[in-house]
């Protein structure tokens, strides 16, 4: 893309084109220049113009740069620089070219593989590292920070190319030193992997976010979700009342035992019975793939990555090349045709309700653990069980494990 005019300026970066767009921040690919044409893309994430006036969402955006900008962990997503044009914030990231795990399990099912076994471990023990490296740090007098990520899920983490795994988006992440409360009762994150504590209200540490990794693992060896449900309500109580833990051989047979015993620690209901940190968690998958005596490492996972995307690797993204001055508003839409308009009005809409969707979600998962708590407090055992998903019989799946 060294050839490729751009379509704009953010800042002193050269806007090349729209990557994805959702309802409080746009996101750009853009290039950084400098003397003798040295240069190199980034992402630029920046505040929707009518996000700018909503004082929360914008200290939000800032506490994200406030909190990523004192990381630097190979398996982070690094944060470059964070800018102000007239309200407007923009995050400038590292520009990670790769699937998401969420693509990544999506097309081992659709190629009725599995993803190998000890890659999954190596890319778990990753991340696990990483998030380590955010829990402990700590501010410019040696406080700790006490972050908390609360949004650890496949979509917020890219495989690159390269076999090199990157946790993103910090954008609900939680610190100590975090001026905004968050208000009693109010939940972030994505239901089917918010840990056992946070739904009860409970204080936060990073155990809540090994608890999301533990079901990334899960997820990436079995390709199923393990809280998902057909309904808030029994995703909910699949996670906050029924004590067990189900099985990854149950699911996937040539799992070794001894890392189910990892993932089942890391997916224990009591964070007292989990690892005390991720750090723990990624010593005992290290010490497990050390038995193994074959190394897997990023060339072995950027390998296997490519054989599963053959060809993708080479492609560029596919970007929104609508000059930044363009971009339809209020005053100019009076001038523009009713066909416009009304695109622009349904876009509009589309965003309002993406916001509206996430608050309704969390509003009704706030009122299932309410009754359920209830339920528990007024019966003072558990008196009612959740079943759990159907346990298939054991498939053999072609795994590189």
């Amino acid at each position: 893309m060294s050839d490729v005019l751009p379509v704009g300026r953010i800042g002193r970066y050269e806007v090349l084109g729209r990557l994805a767009s959702g309802g409080m921040a746009e996101v750009f690919v853009a290039r950084a220049t400098g003397p003798r044409e040295v240069a190199r893309r980034v992402v630029v994430k920046r505040l929707l113009p009518h996000v700018v006036s909503d004082a929360a969402k914008v200290e939000a955006f800032v506490q994200e740069a406030r909190l990523t900008s004192r990381l630097s962990h190979p398996n982070l997503c690094a944060v470059h620089d964070f800018g102000d044009e007239g309200g407007a914030f923009h995050l400038v990231l590292e520009w990670v070219r790769g699937p998401s795990l969420r693509r990544v399990i999506a097309r081992a099912k659709e190629t009725r593989s599995a993803v190998p076994i000890a890659i999954t471990a190596r890319i778990v023990a990753s991340l696990a590292s990483a998030l380590h490296h955010a829990h402990v740090a700590t501010d410019d007098a040696g406080r700790l920070l006490g972050i908390v990520h609360r949004d650890v899920t496949p979509e917020n983490v890219i495989v690159g190319w390269n076999g090199v795994p990157k946790l993103i988006d910090f954008g609900i992440a939680k610190s100590v030193i975090d001026p905004r409360k968050t208000e009693v009762g109010v939940l972030k994150g994505k239901l089917a992997f918010i840990s056992p504590e946070q739904y009860r209200g409970e204080t936060l540490d990073g155990r809540s976010d090994v608890f999301a990794l533990a079901l990334c693992a899960f997820e990436l060896l079995t390709g199923e979700s393990l809280y998902e449900r057909d309904s808030e309500f029994e995703t909910v109580a699949a996670i906050v009342v029924d004590p067990s833990v189900p099985s990854v051989r149950e699911r996937r047979a040539d799992v070794p035992i001894e890392l189910e015993q990892i993932v089942q620690r890391g997916l224990a209901k009591d964070r007292a019975a989990r690892y005390a940190s991720a750090d723990e968690m990624a010593r005992a998958l290290d010490a497990w793939l050390a038995t193994r005596g074959e190394p897997i490492g990023e060339r072995e996972i950027a390998a296997w990555l490519g054989a599963l995307f053959p060809g993708e690797s080479s492609k560029e993204p596919a970007l929104d090349r609508t000059p930044l001055d363009a971009r339809p508003t209020p005053a100019r839409m009076r001038t523009r045709s009713e066909e416009m308009h009304a695109l622009q009005l349904t876009a509009d809409a589309e965003l309002d309700a993406e916001e509206m969707a996430k608050t309704e979600r969390a509003r009704r998962a706030r009122i299932v653990v309410a009754m359920l708590l209830a339920a528990l407090a007024a019966l003072g055992v558990i008196a009612w069980a959740v079943a759990r998903p159907r346990a298939a019989a054991p498939v053999v799946l072609e795994s590189g494990g």
